[in-house]
């Protein structure tokens, strides 16, 4: 027991500490979009409360070391031994069902429900209606409750063929295999005779590919489809740049010459034509990034890419703003002649040359709205 109890204080300790200091830091730093923020504070806090909860058992275990009420360490496969197994085995699975529902917590929040009963939003609200029973039995086995261990397993069996049956109608057969595997982990934990070797094969063998398992489904079914396209995102995204400091190269030799000549003229319309179509072709990257996201379960990491895409959009509408307003400056000074300009020309030409630096303003503002948006920008655009 006093193993148990001081890994129960090391652990809740850390959940507490961890999560309270991340927690504070997303409270001082909001993304100004509530219902993300209510999914990044929601699921520290819920961690919170699970780390306090482990240091309730930390005291409880340490109170029992204390009176003495603690036997010793029983004969292994005995009758005591063989109990002292069943409750450590229904802590586990109650836990790992506690921990499966905390993280399954930013989906639900972050789905949106509005766009009707699309494959997204049956599977969450099944996943929902499961993990509200599911935390029934972790509740009963955490109050040692053994005996409802076989009724768990015949709901986690229907969950299992429901939820496989879902993932196949949404194209994602890899997630069938993780759940393969974590049926695989409950049935044999809870239908196999309960004794040391039974329970070193569920706990330390079956448990770890499980979550495993599930780690790298993230990695690799959830996040390498958007790689390339991130890839790509990045590269579209130092050419637009090269692309802007042609433009901006080109369009201050335009405006510092007192007589414009047709090669400047040229290179600033040709400048800005390439960037028009370099941010098509960074709209058509969006557009293929938010068509993968949509097909994925929402997470607060695939809402802050959808966000940040939003913002990124509203910057390069602004960024064409500029580009239509400098192709309406050189329109009309194409045709002048600037031997014999009249004040009214004069004071157009002033004109547009203050409506472009003012997109200098505007651009730098929005750029500080974006780094300061808490949604993951590096580096401004």
């Amino acid at each position: 027991m006093k193993k148990l109890s001081t890994w129960a204080g090391i652990v809740g300790g850390l959940l507490v500490i961890v999560n309270l200091l991340i927690g504070v830091r997303a409270f001082n730093n909001l993304t100004g979009i509530p219902i993300l923020d209510v999914a990044i504070l929601g699921t520290h806090i819920l961690y919170i409360l699970l780390g306090a909860f482990f240091i309730f058992v930390f005291f409880k275990l340490k109170h029992k070391e204390d009176v003495n009420i603690d036997h010793e360490k029983p004969i292994p496969n005995s009758p005591e031994d063989i109990q002292l197994l069943m409750v450590k085995r229904s802590w586990v699975i109650g836990l790992l069902l506690v921990i499966t529902a905390i993280n399954s917590a930013q989906v639900w929040i972050l789905n949106d429900y509005r766009t009707g009963l699309t494959p997204i939003n049956i599977t969450v609200i099944f996943d929902i209606l499961f993990n509200a029973a599911f935390l029934y039995f972790a509740f009963e086995l955490l109050r040692g409750k053994w005996d409802i261990a076989r009724f768990f397993l015949y709901v986690a069996g229907l969950y299992a063929l429901g939820y496989f049956a879902l993932n196949f109608w949404r194209g994602d057969n890899i997630a069938s295999l993780v759940l393969v595997i974590w049926v695989l982990y409950f049935g044999y934990a809870i239908l196999l005779p309960q004794n040391r070797r039974n329970f070193r094969t569920a706990h330390f063998l079956i448990l770890p590919l499980f979550l495993v398992s599930s780690l790298l489904y993230i990695m690799f079914a959830i996040m390498q489809p958007l790689e390339p396209l991130f890839r790509e995102k990045d590269l579209l995204a130092q050419q637009y740049a090269n692309n802007t400091s042609r433009t901006g190269t080109a369009y201050g030799v335009f405006i510092q010459r007192d007589l414009p000549i047709e090669a400047d003229i040229r290179e600033l319309r040709d400048s800005v034509t390439e960037r028009k179509a370099k941010i098509q072709a960074i709209y058509a990257n969006f557009d293929r990034i938010e068509q993968e996201l949509a097909t994925q379960l929402p997470t607060i990491e695939t809402r802050k890419m959808l966000e940040r895409i939003a913002l990124e959009r509203k910057l390069l509408a602004v960024h064409q703003e500029e580009m239509n307003k400098i192709l309406e400056f050189v329109d009309y000074v194409k045709g002048l002649n600037f031997f014999l300009l009249t004040d009214e020309q004069r004071d157009r030409i002033a004109f547009f040359k203050s409506e472009v630096a003012a997109f200098t303003d505007r651009l730098t503002e929005f750029n500080f709205k974006m780094q300061n948006s808490n949604l993951g920008f590096s580096q401004s655009r």
